[in-house]
C-alpha cells in the first residue's frame, strides 16, 4: 500500500512539474510566421509583459516599447523553426495587477531597468501584446493562434493622459498612434 502511495504521488508530482511550462515564452514559429509578424509590429508600439510570471503581484511590470526594427531570424531552441528579433525604445513602465495598468513610471525606475538587454530582445507570442481597437491583445492574435494559457494577460494600453512624464519625443508619435489603431 505505502509502494502504491509513494508511486501515485511521484506521478502526480511529475505530471504537475511537467504541465507548468505555462509560463514559457512562444518565440518560435514558421518562417511565414515571422515575416508577417516582422512586417506587423515593426515601426508599432507593444507592451512587453509576463502575465503568466505575475500572479496577480503588483511588482511586476509591463514595458511599453516602441520597436525600432524587426528581422526573422533562427530560433535559438528549434533550428527548424524561426524568431522574430526586434530592435526597440524602451518608453514607459507600469506596475500590473491582475491584467490592470498601475502606476506608470520611466523605465529608469522599473527595477528591471538595469538587467535588461536594451539594444534587441525577441519577440514572443505570448508575452508580448498589441493594441487591437481598444483592447490589448497577444501577438499571437496576429497569427491566428492562441496559446491558451489561461494568464490574465493585459486589459488595455494607457492613453498618453496617462503617462504625463513621457519623453516629448515620443508623446506626440504614441498619441497619433494610439488614435490611429490600425490592426
Amino acid at each position: 500500500m505505502k509502494k502504491l502511495l509513494f508511486s501515485t504521488l511521484c506521478v502526480v508530482l511529475f505530471w504537475g512539474l511537467s504541465t507548468q511550462s505555462w509560463a514559457d515564452p512562444h518565440d518560435c514559429m514558421t518562417k511565414a510566421e515571422a515575416e508577417k509578424l516582422a512586417i506587423l509590429i515593426e515601426e508599432e508600439y507593444i507592451f512587453d509583459y509576463c502575465d503568466c510570471c505575475a500572479s496577480g503581484k503588483a511588482e511586476f511590470y509591463a514595458r511599453l516599447l516602441k520597436v525600432k526594427k524587426a528581422r526573422v531570424v533562427n530560433c535559438s531552441w528549434d533550428r527548424s523553426q524561426y524568431s522574430v528579433a526586434i530592435e526597440y525604445d524602451w518608453i514607459a513602465s507600469f506596475e500590473v495587477n491582475d491584467g490592470r495598468l498601475g502606476k506608470f513610471m520611466l523605465p529608469i525606475l522599473d527595477p528591471a531597468f538595469l538587467d535588461v538587454d536594451l539594444s534587441n530582445g525577441i519577440a514572443t507570442l505570448n508575452y508580448h501584446f498589441y493594441l487591437d481597437g481598444s483592447k490589448a491583445q497577444r501577438l499571437e492574435k496576429l497569427l491566428s493562434k492562441d496559446s491558451g494559457n489561461g494568464c490574465p494577460g493585459m486589459n488595455r494600453f494607457p492613453t498618453t493622459r496617462e503617462m504625463p512624464d513621457l519623453l516629448d519625443e515620443y508623446q506626440k508619435d504614441y498619441t497619433k498612434w494610439y488614435n490611429e489603431t490600425k490592426y
